[in-house]
């Protein structure tokens, strides 16, 4: 979930986490995982998924890519780096 999310707008990358791994050159992105009115969600938005389309073995920062529009449609994937 998108930590700086807004109540009418909001379109932000954020860090969710890091390793003590070597800084890798690969980056690998979820496929796109969207909200809707809190009732529907779809999508796999997942680190696994990430490292997959990347070819990361090896994690070094996670980041979640957001945006909002008055809480009423949201979506957002997962960006990894790596090996």
């Amino acid at each position: 979930m998108n930590p700086t999310r807004a109540l009418v707008y909001s379109n932000a990358t954020s860090p969710m986490g890091v390793t003590s791994a070597k800084s890798g050159n690969k980056r690998g992105e979820s496929e796109k995982c969207t909200n809707i009115l809190g009732i529907a969600a779809t999508g796999d938005c997942s680190i696994e998924s990430a490292m997959k389309n990347g070819g990361i073995t090896n994690v070094t920062s996670v980041d979640w890519e957001g945006s909002n529009f008055l809480l009423i449609f949201s979506s957002g994937k997962t960006i990894v780096t790596g090996e």
